[in-house]
This record gives C-alpha cells, structure tokens and sequence, in this order.
C-alpha cells in the first residue's frame, strides 16, 4: 500500500482586551486585538508492506514547513457615542519559520477484533522511529502496545502502554507543538483541553 498526501493545516490563537484612557478630556474606550497564526504545510510520501495478515513495516518521508506571524489590531471608540475614533493594525514579532524533513519507519502487528466501536480482543502494536532534519533535527520514537480482554461478555478490558518522546537538540524547540497526552489523535475521547 501507497501513498501521498499535501497538506497545510492554519492555527489561529489570540487574545482579546478593553480598557478605559484618555484623549485629552475624552475618555474613551480602547480594544486590544492580537493574533498569533501558525501555518503547518507539508508534503509527504507513505509506503506499507505486509508481511502477514497481522504485521507490516511501514516507511515514510516528509517535507515540513511552519510559518508564523503575529499582529494587533486596536480600535479607540468614544465612551460617550460609541463612535469609532481610529483603528491601527501593527505587526508584533513573530518566531522565525522553519523548514525541515522527516524520514520514518515503523513495524506494526494488530490482531485486534473491532466490536460496535472499539477493539474487544485481541493486541496491537506500534515501534516507530522518525529523525528530522534542517531547521530542526531531533529523533521521534513512538512504543504503543493495547491488549483487549473480554472475561465476561459483553465487558472488555483494554490495557495500554504508551511511549512517545523527541531526542535530540530539536526536541524541546519552541516553535514545534509540545507533547502532550491529552492530543486526540493519542488518546481518543480526549479533547486539546480536557487536561
């Protein structure tokens, strides 16, 4: 099995606030706008081979940029007509953007039996390592072992073992999202701030 895929995936943050000043003898109101965009674009190329029905190894390559930028916006309204006096956009520092790649290789094995929404027997498991490198180099390695169990139906007990960890000088680079358990594509059912 084969493929590839392009992507670029934009991340919007920001903070909002308002406070009273004075223009001469006129109070007025003033807003505060700042934004802080992310864009996340990459190309990259998978390939799996089977060994078996349970177990494949599985490669891939990755061309990776991230761009980033930061800006105000303000506004100054009359606090006695509400009017719009002025509004000014400035642009705030930004990281620099970064731009690198990834090869990885990963042995996979799955015997898991899918119930009406989750595995109900069987085991997985996931050995992968991917090194990146140019603007950034650090190694990701990921060790991900489940096993299903079902004493009684209809119960199943899911055990899960997970390690995922970035080695290297890269690794701890702020301009790379932090890891993080609560991501949902790590543990499903979790959301970005449900921790």
């Amino acid at each position: 099995t084969w493929g590839a895929r392009l992507e670029q995936i934009p991340f919007l943050a920001g903070r909002f606030g308002q406070s009273l000043a004075f223009i001469g003898n006129e109070q007025v109101i003033v807003e505060d706008e700042e934004l802080f965009r992310q864009t996340n674009r990459s190309a990259s190329a998978f390939l799996a081979y089977p060994f078996s029905r349970a177990q494949r190894v599985e490669m891939s390559g990755a061309v990776r940029n991230v761009s980033f930028s930061s800006e105000r916006r303000r506004r100054v309204f009359s606090n006695v007509t509400g009017e719009l006096l002025f509004e000014e956009d400035q642009d705030l520092p930004a990281p620099d953007g970064l731009t690198y790649g990834e090869v990885g290789a990963a042995l996979v094995y799955d015997t898991s039996v899918f119930g009406a929404t989750s595995p109900i027997l069987g085991q997985r498991y996931r050995l992968e390592a991917t090194p990146s490198f140019g603007a950034i180099k650090f190694v990701g390695v990921l060790a991900d072992y489940r096993r299903y169990f079902m004493p009684a139906r209809p119960f199943t007990l899911a055990f899960r073992a997970l390690h995922y960890g970035r080695y290297g000088s890269g690794g701890e680079d702020q301009r790379i999202s932090p890891l993080f358990i609560g991501y949902p594509n790590l543990v499903r059912g979790y959301d970005v701030n449900s921790f």
